[in-house]
């Protein structure tokens, strides 16, 4: 077992270390991606269908432009991919139990697990920063 998860203190720390940088992470790849789906042929037809889906959702029209509309679709397929990478760590308990996966795979599910509250906290502080700060953080 990966020593942090042994106590709550060394969860707070690795949460407190895990935030920041995946944060950090998420918006280099969030970056990226903007600048591979810009240039991609079949954006100019998934964007209708993207602006619907941000309407839905309750994002004002006057934040739906084309760069809205691609920070929001790659901010999903960024999470998706996060998401999927905590999956794989989760992989050892799902395939073999808790039990046979043993010490490390328990400390992959549990780490997992922690990687996406990192996650979490990283997403609340973005959805709260753009509420009210909005002009400033999407220009950052």
């Amino acid at each position: 077992m990966f020593p942090f998860l042994t106590s709550a203190w060394g969860i707070f720390l690795f949460l407190l270390i895990a935030a920041p940088i995946t944060g950090l992470l998420c918006e280099v790849a969030n970056r990226r991606l903007l600048e591979y789906v810009r240039c991609q042929p079949w954006w100019p037809r998934a964007a209708p269908l993207q602006k619907q889906l941000c309407m839905n959702f309750g994002y004002p029209e006057s934040y739906l432009d084309n760069d809205g509309l691609l920070d929001t679709y790659c901010y999903v397929v960024v999470l998706c991919g996060h998401h999927f990478a905590c999956g794989i760590l989760a992989l050892p308990v799902l395939c073999y139990g808790w039990g046979a996966a043993g010490p490390l795979g328990q400390s992959l599910l549990l780490t997992a697990g922690l990687l996406d509250v990192a996650l979490d906290i990283y997403d609340e502080s973005k959805m709260i920063g753009r509420t009210f700060f909005f002009n400033r953080v999407r220009a950052f």
